[in-house]
């Protein structure tokens, strides 16, 4: 889609989205009420100047931004640490952003098997209602200067900060047994939930400018996937594919029976996320434009210029790929365009099998509902 095609208000709209992704909720213009995707709302007792409140509570602020970046904007209960939590400053001070990615090669990999269920029975002995338990690795977006943490989502309002620091001191102390002692234990408000068309889009490098926003439209491993005409409001998540064999062409996906997501909005979200990107050239393609304005007024440096001329062109090549891709994936959310297969097998439910009664997995356990 050449770039003098894409209606100025899809781009502005996308500028809009984008803005609000990156928003400084610091800023003394700041206002929840113009956030277009809705409101998180928190306590006021979480606001740490409260001299009422535990030695080991954390600032309101450091509770809704500790995690910000992350897709489910998770609100910290309590962290392990003494690094204190540091307010952005300045006059538009903006949000750090945070991603997660996989542990590997750590001494909790090879002791998880049996780590992994004392961790969730010594939350079950100190009565926390915990819903997950996962170690992962938490960095600040694009930079590798973070750390592991065994993360533990509990349900919202059900724990207190003393509490919390109880249940972290015995965690850290099952850590310390089997002799890892740099991992930091954090709990975060979680609620977990059992889960109950066109021709999918390939991958491509992740030189392509597409490539961030268009996974969940693959069929790569985590392709989110429903029983559309069955459950047409829930939606799970594909985890491996299984060839029947023998010459057959026929590929099955492997899956949970429950549902996950609420199907409607996986797919608005993905959506969603290729306006952000859209919105992010867009105001870095005006940035570039204003630079050659400035130029035009001050000076006239030709090497410069075609510097710059370069980086326009290239913000607009991607606002043209992004904007293909989202008019394209567009029509899919009409009834029956994503339909790919149906349900070939579903097996009833059991409770209670296995040695343990647990699934036993690195980042896997999950508290039955």
């Amino acid at each position: 889609m050449p770039y003098s095609d894409i209606p100025s208000d899809f781009l502005d709209t996308c500028v809009s989205i984008a803005m609000w992704e990156h928003a400084s909720p610091f800023s003394p213009d700041y206002t929840v009420e113009t956030a277009p995707f809705g409101v998180r709302v928190v306590d006021d007792s979480l606001d740490a100047t409260s001299s009422s409140l535990s030695p080991h509570s954390i600032s309101k602020q450091e509770a809704i931004h500790h995690y910000a970046g992350l897709p489910s904007d998770p609100i910290l209960v309590y962290r392990t640490g003494t690094k204190p939590w540091e307010q952005p400053t300045g006059f538009k001070p903006y949000r750090v952003l945070k991603e997660l990615s996989p542990v590997f090669s750590h001494d909790i990999v090879y002791a998880w098997d049996d780590l992994g269920p004392e961790v969730c029975s010594c939350l079950d002995s100190l009565q926390v209602t915990w819903t997950s338990v996962d170690v992962v690795y938490l960095a600040r977006a694009r930079r590798d200067d973070g750390y592991p943490i065994l993360w533990i989502g509990v349900k919202p309002k059900s724990l207190s900060y003393e509490d919390a620091h109880i249940a972290a001191v015995r965690c850290q102390e099952l850590l310390e047994s089997y002799k890892i002692t740099d991992i930091e234990v954090e709990f975060r408000e979680s609620i977990f939930t059992r889960s109950a068309g066109p021709k999918l889009l390939q991958p491509l490098p992740s030189t392509n400018a597409t490539a961030g926003v268009r996974g969940p439209l693959t069929p790569a491993l985590g392709l989110r996937i429903a029983a559309a005409r069955a459950a047409p409001n829930a939606e799970g998540t594909g985890a491996l594919y299984i060839s029947a064999g023998h010459n057959s062409d026929k590929v099955y996906i492997l899956t949970t029976r429950h549902v996950i997501l609420p199907g409607c909005m996986a797919f608005t979200y993905a959506l969603d996320s290729i306006q952000v990107q859209i919105g992010n050239h867009k105001l870095m393609a005006d940035q570039h434009k204003q630079q050659l304005d400035d130029l035009e007024i001050n000076a006239i440096n030709a090497e410069q210029r075609t510097e710059i001329e370069g980086m326009l062109k290239e913000e607009e090549a991607s606002i043209e790929s992004l904007s293909q891709l989202y008019y394209d994936t567009m029509d899919w959310d009409i009834e029956g365009q994503r339909a790919i297969s149906r349900i070939a097998y579903f097996p009833p439910i059991i409770f209670g099998t296995g040695e343990k009664k647990i699934h036993r997995g690195l980042g896997s356990h999950r508290a039955r509902p």
